[in-house]
């Protein structure tokens, strides 16, 4: 006999839902054509997909689902969790050189081209509420 509730897959579960915080920076906003394609190339779309709808939720006040990139994300300095919270970022950083260097070739000449820089690091976080706007 087969199992009527075979395992799910983990896209398929529930997950929580979570109010995040702004982590105050410096750079692009999470919306902004440097994020979509040179975050995207380093980190994937759907990673970028669930920070800018983190971003905007945070600003905003409203909760979302817990990302399924959380742990990308959080690896990249792009958001981060302490005590049950989750912070993330309402600048995006440029990219740093071990970022950069995980570019394709060409991705890597076309952000040179454009006159971009790398950053040398992120910043430790900042806590702050979100007062509803």
């Amino acid at each position: 006999m087969t199992d009527p509730y075979p395992i799910l897959r983990p896209t398929a579960r529930v997950r929580p839902q979570v109010r995040p915080v702004e982590w105050p920076g410096e750079g692009f906003l999470p919306e902004d054509p440097y994020v979509r394609r040179y975050w995207t190339a380093t980190v994937g779309a759907g990673a970028v997909a669930e920070l800018i709808k983190s971003a905007v939720a945070a600003r905003r006040g409203l909760a979302v689902k817990v990302p399924l990139n959380l742990a990308v994300l959080v690896a990249e300095g792009l958001m981060t969790t302490r005590g049950g919270r989750l912070a993330v970022r309402n600048r995006i950083p440029s990219l740093n050189g071990n970022q950069f260097r995980r570019l394709p070739a060409s991705i890597r000449r076309e952000h040179d081209e454009a006159g971009y820089s790398t950053c040398q690091g992120t910043a430790s976080p900042v806590w702050t509420s979100h007062s509803a706007a």
